[in-house]
């Protein structure tokens, strides 16, 4: 406020939504990620979102290396220990998986083939062990049988040619 004057409750949270509104990239974090202790996000997965995020705003698409400097401009999201790789409290949000599938899907940048986001891949297999889990509570269910079948294709997609498996979490410690 004005030196001397006291401020607006009112006047401070209209300036705090307008300054959000005017940075994307905040925006954008905003949407794209979940914060939370022992999450990480890959800063080509970010890129990846933000790219096909500006696409569907109409904004221009920057570099990786400008949406590093304002994700550490604007966030406080660490490198992790020793990288600029990966960030450190947060990892993509369902919107933001979302937003790497269209990128992949819309080519909307160059990106290699045998680049599949690790996230993207993880919300696959969730889906997959979601879908068999409904499937197994009522095997009679027709519509729990074709959630199952769409999301295993889903999945197939995403892995062709990486020959990962789905393994159920639970079987690791046991193995």
């Amino acid at each position: 406020g004005v030196r001397g004057l006291p401020t607006c409750s009112r006047i401070q949270a209209h300036t705090s939504v307008y300054v959000a509104n005017a940075n994307p990239v905040q925006v954008f974090l905003g949407e794209a990620l979940e914060k939370g202790e022992g999450y990480r996000v890959r800063g080509a997965d970010l890129f990846y979102a933000y790219a096909e995020w500006c696409v569907q705003i109409g904004a221009s698409v920057p570099t990786a290396n400008s949406l590093g400097r304002d994700v550490t401009k604007y966030s406080e999201l660490p490198f992790g220990a020793g990288t600029k790789a990966y960030r450190t409290g947060a990892r993509l949000s369902p919107r933001g998986v979302e937003l790497i599938q269209e990128c992949i899907r819309n080519e909307t940048v160059r990106i290699p083939s045998s680049y599949v986001p690790p996230r993207v891949l993880d919300h696959a297999a969730d889906d997959v062990r979601a879908a068999e889990a409904e499937a197994r509570q009522d095997p009679t269910d027709a519509l729990a049988k074709a959630k199952l079948k769409k999301a295993r294709a889903e999945f197939d997609e995403l892995n062709r040619g990486r020959q990962l498996t789905l393994v159920d979490p639970a079987t690791l410690a046991t193995a």
